[in-house]
């Protein structure tokens, strides 16, 4: 009994030490681009409830990045996500299911608020789910899973009125499978790239 509690710990342990390496060296390539993190956060959702052990651990892990060089006057509507989705129908991820084998996602994107924002500005990270769904012009807030989402890269944008968000305009997003992103180079060609390539360089 001790070893198996032990050995699952250690699988826990490396297999989050292994998403910890991902957003760390995904924080520094975007550093390197000129963008920068919003905040520290990581996660959220989790619950310290003792009825509910599944919530106990997080069910996505985030960062969030504003455009580089943000100034008074520019390019304060814009925020960059990247959100690795490792369980489904749980927790933070209630809402949100992906194939019958439940595969995690690497999800990433890009949102445009109404107005000028904040630097410190980071957007409710639902909106990263909305990849997985498939009514794009709500009138209401409804979650429905998309049938034909394909995780190969392919961007969907999504507009929204006021009805469904007050504060975001509509935002870009795709997605690949985690098992996908191997090595660095990987990392760079199929997630920082595109993402960063959402917005041109230079966006009033």
């Amino acid at each position: 009994m001790l070893a198996k509690i032990q050995d699952a710990f250690k699988n826990l342990d490396d297999f989050y030490k292994q998403i910890s390496l991902l957003i760390t060296d995904t924080d520094r390539i975007m550093s390197e681009n000129g963008y920068a993190q919003v905040n520290a956060r990581v996660f959220t959702g989790v619950s310290r409830a003792v009825d509910y052990p599944e919530y106990w651990y997080p069910t996505n892990i985030y960062r969030v990045y504003r455009y580089p060089n943000e100034s008074k006057n520019t390019n304060k509507c814009w925020r960059f996500y990247v959100d690795v989705f490792l369980r489904y129908k749980v927790g933070n991820c209630s809402d949100v299911e992906y194939d019958e084998n439940g595969t995690p996602l690497i999800v990433a994107g890009v949102l445009k608020k109404r107005d000028e924002i904040k630097k410190d500005f980071s957007p409710e990270s639902w909106l990263h789910q909305y990849w997985f769904w498939s009514s794009e012009d709500k009138e209401e807030y409804e979650n429905v899973i998309n049938p034909d989402a394909g995780a190969d890269g392919t961007i969907k944008e999504i507009y929204f009125n006021t009805k469904v968000d007050e504060d975001v305009e509509y935002l870009k997003t795709f997605a690949y499978p985690l098992e996908e992103i191997k090595d660095l180079n990987t990392l760079k060609n199929k997630i920082i790239k595109p993402v960063i390539d959402l917005v041109p360089r230079k966006v009033s």
